[in-house]
């Protein structure tokens, strides 16, 4: 794992707030649910969720030492830590929500996976990089694609089958709590989506 790509500690406490808030945030919505946590990193979010009511967790990284680091430090007989990319999940998954948290940036084809994230689960949860209040830098996020205006967002998602229920934002400055709404000043767009018809 290379420094300043991911949070990494072996306790919530070492881990910057704004990040273990999304995960609160979920939290709630995950409350008695199977959920997939995408890019679930080192675990830490993955492991909130079912300390907070989640049924199953599966968590998926395509990094291997990131999925070792949580199977160490974030295990649990819930959770099941898999190293995956959106090109080896299963076709079809038993899962009822999907956390995905500043992953999509990172993907060149964010539409594709976003199609395929529709065979997983009914509901996804997200967030990306505002474009208004964090501008890309290829420079200073080279592991970025880009980051998304809020009518990109809405887009992107639409484009790939997803309907926005709920839009809620995080701002850059300590303890970066999600709420309600795309604000201008919002460095995060958080979306929580229902899979669409279409």
């Amino acid at each position: 794992m290379k420094p300043g790509e991911r949070q990494v500690a072996p306790t919530l406490s070492g881990i910057r707030p704004d990040h273990v808030n999304r995960y609160v945030w979920a939290a709630e919505r995950c409350r008695d649910r199977r959920v997939i946590d995408f890019a679930c990193g080192v675990g830490y979010g993955s492991k909130l969720l079912i300390d907070s009511g989640a049924t199953y967790v599966l968590a998926a990284d395509r990094d291997e030492e990131a999925i070792g680091y949580a199977k160490e430090h974030y295990g649990h007989c819930n959770i099941h830590y898999a190293v995956r990319d959106s090109t080896r999940l299963p076709a079809s998954l038993d899962a009822d929500l999907i956390t995905c948290f500043e992953t999509i940036e990172h993907l060149e084809q964010d539409i594709r996976f976003l199609v395929e994230a529709r065979h997983w689960a009914p509901r996804l949860l997200v967030s990306v990089p505002n474009q208004e209040g964090m501008p890309f830098d290829p420079k200073r996020f080279n592991h970025h694609f880009r980051h998304y205006r809020p009518h990109e967002l809405e887009d992107v998602l639409a484009r790939s089958g997803w309907e926005i229920s709920e839009r809620f934002h995080q701002v850059d400055r300590s303890p970066g709590r999600v709420e309600p709404g795309w604000e201008p000043g919002g460095i995060h767009l958080i979306a929580d989506c229902i899979r669409s018809n279409g």
